[in-house]
């Protein structure tokens, strides 16, 4: 089973082999069902991330959690609820912008204050995040981390090329470079 939490129009689904037979089970705040439905989702749900996951403990084998966590009011709950879900040996495969701790500090800073003044709200970027942020956050949900690495050269809303594999494959090897 693979959840997708942020799932949106189903798109990372098309960078996973055919070959894999599995469950694809899909959650965001407004799922695209019939876009999911096409990439071959076999569940949908709209959920609130910052509720218990409406899924089972322990039922997913794989967490695909993308460009999700930077839009989330309380993000260590959520990787607690991811926590909770993964199965023993279980994977979650998680991504986010990141920047230098002393700029996303900042940044940070500045997100927290305009959300409290009502300048912006949950769904767009209310949370910067480092790489010491994401190891004690992934460390506090009870999570073990294997693995980080960056992924990305450039990034911008609606780029075409996002959605192909060999921009994603030269970005990941930016991020590990």
């Amino acid at each position: 089973t693979i959840v997708d939490i942020g799932c949106g129009l189903g798109i990372v689904k098309n960078f996973v082999e055919d070959s894999v037979q599995a469950r694809w089970v899909g959650l965001d705040w407004r799922p695209e069902k019939d876009s999911l439905a096409k990439q071959g989702y076999s569940e949908v749900h709209a959920c609130d991330f910052d509720r218990p996951l409406p899924l089972p403990s322990a039922s997913a084998d794989v967490v695909i959690f993308l460009h999700v966590l930077e839009h989330l009011p309380r993000p260590f709950h959520t990787l607690a609820e991811i926590a909770r879900i993964l199965r023993p040996g279980g994977i979650l495969l998680a991504g986010s912008p990141v920047a230098p701790s002393s700029i996303a500090r900042l940044r940070q800073r500045q997100l927290r204050r305009q959300l409290r003044r009502g300048q912006r709200r949950p769904g767009r970027h209310i949370n910067c995040l480092w790489p010491a942020r994401w190891r004690e956050l992934v460390r506090q949900s009870g999570l073990e981390l294997e693995f980080l690495t960056g992924s990305y050269l450039l990034r911008w809303r609606g780029n075409p090329l996002e959605n192909m594999r060999w921009w994603l494959r030269l970005n990941q090897w930016w991020g590990a470079a």
